[in-house]
């Protein structure tokens, strides 16, 4: 490293030659690991800048070092204050990591989240580990907290499955110019700056933090969040039904999870997690149960768990007939074909459909998924139908609390309420759906 020398009193001086001029900056350190690292950022800068002159690229050394040497200062303060508030406060000297480890358990034993959310927040805390170390509880401050934000917004959605990502860790990935369609969301770096804030949030009122640094780090989406996923239109809905994947199905839940996603409005996956005995009647009013009573079923939210009665034209094309064919085949759920992936059921059924919707359908393709089917629903029945703000939408949605053990779903919305507004659905006339056409 012959551009790297010290002087008389050990300082060390960066040096090198601009044509016949000789470009000399001293380092300000007499630690060889220190001058050595300031030196290669010196040597990537000069690089980036090929057309600098002597003076310009002696300005631009000067600055780099000066802003090194602030930021080694502030290292410096930061961990001696870590080091003080850890002495007087040894419950702040909690590693991210057992602080994590912490707040999951307590979570999970409270039945707060699902297994789900579990690997969720996993992965998410794993990420911040990964992007700041195992630091304890008391080296985090509103620094890294924003310096992670800046991170996050540099960083490749999916990078694990990605093959040009995968195998680069994450600080490779930082310095990298990755494509814009190609960066993680705004939506998903605030999901994962709002569990570290919740994290935080946690961590002060177990008197592991004085403060929480994430609070308010998150971005603001001006974006309009209806705008982000529509609803299936009436030629969306009768090109899907018609098309040969879903009116020729091969897989029962081929043609059942998008005829019932559009007369129940429920999500995806918790209709690929539909056992027999959750087609049940009450009250003599045939219903699909939403519940996450066993432990490969699970719910976005407590409210999400409810009763939704089925539509007329549900059972006019063999729902029923159906579910009592699994039975007799000693099935114990709807779409036994579906495999547990160990979160979900949903897993490939999802993909399926997203395939063949792309297929399919053309005008604002990204913007629709099988959630537009329940956008459709709840369009049909608020607009078309004029239910508006009834509760017994919100109720149908899960949207409100509700004990399905009993005949009454908030005021007014009993199973027979319920089954009104669902068979008020104005498909009528609007679309055709064959009845199923799978064999075996």
């Amino acid at each position: 490293m012959q551009n790297l020398v010290q002087n008389q009193h050990g300082t060390y001086t960066f040096r090198r030659l601009f044509g016949s001029c000789s470009l000399r900056v001293s380092l300000k350190t007499k630690d060889k690991t220190e001058a050595q690292r300031i030196y290669y950022k010196l040597q990537e800068l000069l690089l980036a800048h090929p057309y600098l002159s002597l003076e310009e690229a002696k300005q631009l050394c000067l600055t780099s070092i000066a802003k090194n040497k602030t930021k080694a200062a502030q290292a410096s303060r930061h961990k001696l204050l870590s080091l003080l508030n850890e002495q007087l406060n040894p419950l702040q000297s909690t590693p991210l990591s057992e602080l994590f480890d912490k707040y999951q358990k307590e979570k999970l034993r409270s039945k707060s989240w699902t297994i789900k959310t579990s690997a969720q927040a996993n992965d998410n805390f794993k990420m911040l580990i990964d992007l700041l170390g195992d630091l304890s509880v008391s080296q985090i401050d509103k620094q890294l907290a924003l310096g992670t934000k800046e991170t996050l917004q540099k960083l490749p959605s999916n990078a694990k499955k990605k093959r040009q990502y995968r195998d680069k860790s994450i600080q490779e990935l930082a310095r990298l110019s990755i494509p814009s369609c190609d960066l993680m969301s705004v939506k998903t770096i605030n999901i994962k700056l709002s569990t570290y804030a919740e994290v935080f949030n946690w961590a002060v009122t177990h008197g592991l933090a004085d403060t929480n640094p994430f609070k308010g780090v998150q971005i603001k989406d001006k974006r309009n969040v209806q705008g982000l996923r529509l609803p299936f239109s009436v030629a969306d809905l009768n090109k899907l039904f018609s098309a040969d994947p879903i009116a020729k199905a091969k897989k029962p839940h081929h043609y059942w999870l998008p005829v019932m996603g559009l007369y129940t409005g429920a999500r995806i996956n918790e209709l690929c997690q539909i056992y027999l005995d959750d087609i049940k009647q009450i009250d003599g009013i045939w219903c699909l149960q939403v519940t996450d009573s066993r432990p490969d079923q699970s719910l976005k939210t407590n409210s999400s768990k409810r009763l939704i009665p089925l539509h007329q034209d549900l059972i006019e094309l063999g729902i029923l007939d159906f579910t009592q064919r699994q039975r007799q085949l000693g099935q114990t759920r709807l779409f036994s074909e579906l495999a547990f992936n160990g979160q979900k059921y949903s897993h490939e059924a999802s993909k399926w459909f997203g395939r063949i919707k792309s297929k399919v359908l053309t005008e604002d393709e990204s913007k629709k998924t099988f959630h537009s089917f329940r956008h459709s629903f709840t369009d049909n029945l608020v607009n078309t139908n004029n239910w508006g703000a009834d509760p017994a939408i919100k109720t149908l949605l899960g949207h409100r609390n509700s004990d399905i053990t009993t005949g009454l779903y908030g005021t007014g919305s009993t199973i027979g309420k319920l089954k009104n507004v669902i068979d008020s659905l104005g498909w009528e006339g609007m679309l055709e759906i064959a009845p199923p056409f799978y064999e075996g």
